[in-house]
């Protein structure tokens, strides 16, 4: 399992890492692709990316946590006790009503807020006066199913409107031949694209594929397109076109520079960077995944459920 501590150089903890945000910038600035030769630019993409993911993880505490567990060998995945579960019902009610009445929610957000607060300060004491760590790791994933704990993230000052209804963990997408999109509806109905791509509601739908095949080594979107003229086949743009499609379709192989797997008569296949055959399904699927974890990172909770 990569450690993103070690990724970013600093030591391992629950606290925020002392320096970490100096650490990022000076190694974004040694690592960013614009600043590599051509040959070298899928490399430095990839660990770009590894590096924006370790930086998003270790600047949450909860993300940060439940990395810390698993490098202690403790998964999140705990069953939920019935009591548990009961209390989950009862706060979705008193949302529902809140809701309903047109009530405030200050009073409601409070509550979350201290919830949260000594739910993190006892899964400190516990990471670091290495205490219960399956003790620990309930109480992340109890925090994480808890409904309310997503009114926390909505009623924070300064944080993106985009939050405001997204307590049920439900997202919209639209996966386009040329660009995709993830959006949610909010209170007044009306639905809203995220910014999930340097600043861009739109993804493009292109995928790039690295020869290491271990993190990072899939790049998706902006990123992933400034690659397609240096690495053309391995930089797989508008994957739509090729749904339904025959490799050994004479059109198929006029629309792109692409390296097809041979034999490969039925179901179009991709050979890309190392070797690696992939099919449109599985181009697409990155593309989903991103969109998918793009989402949990503006919104700040596990996205459940998806309409596509």
């Amino acid at each position: 399992m990569l450690d993103k501590f070690a990724l970013l150089g600093v030591p391992q903890g629950f606290d925020e890492p002392e320096g970490i945000d100096e650490k990022f910038r000076e190694l974004s600035r040694k690592t960013h692709p614009d600043r590599v030769p051509p040959k070298e630019r899928a490399r430095a993409a990839a660990q770009m990316t590894a590096l924006n993911d370790a930086y998003k993880t270790l600047k949450d505490p909860v993300r940060r946590a439940e990395h810390l567990l698993a490098l202690r060998g403790v998964s999140g995945d705990v069953k939920m006790t019935p009591g548990f579960l009961e209390q989950t019902l009862e706060d979705r009610e008193k949302l529902l009503e809140a809701k309903e009445s047109g009530k405030p929610l200050d009073d409601l957000a409070r509550g979350v807020r201290e919830k949260r607060d000594q739910t993190l300060a006892e899964v400190r004491s516990l990471l670091n006066g290495g205490g219960d760590l399956r003790a620990a790791a309930e109480m992340l994933a109890r925090r994480g199913g808890d409904l309310l704990m997503a009114l926390f993230q909505i009623s924070e000052p300064g944080e993106s409107h985009a939050k405001e209804a997204c307590t049920t963990g439900a997202v919209g997408i639209d996966l386009g031949t040329t660009n995709s999109l993830v959006a949610i509806v909010l209170g007044d109905d009306k639905p809203r694209a995220l910014a999930v791509d340097e600043g861009s509601t739109l993804l493009p739908s292109v995928v790039h594929y690295a020869e290491s095949g271990g993190p990072g080594s899939v790049v998706v979107g902006q990123a992933a397109r400034r690659l397609a003229a240096d690495f053309p086949r391995d930089t797989i743009v508008s994957v739509k076109r090729f749904m339904g499609r025959s490799s050994a379709d004479p059109e198929t192989r006029r629309l792109s520079p692409y390296k097809f797997a041979e034999g490969s008569s039925g179901v179009v296949r991709f050979v890309v960077d190392g070797g690696r055959v992939v099919n449109p399904v599985e181009v697409s699927a990155e593309i989903l995944r991103a969109l998918r974890n793009r989402a949990e990172e503006r919104l700040g909770i596990k996205v459940q459920q998806a309409v596509i």
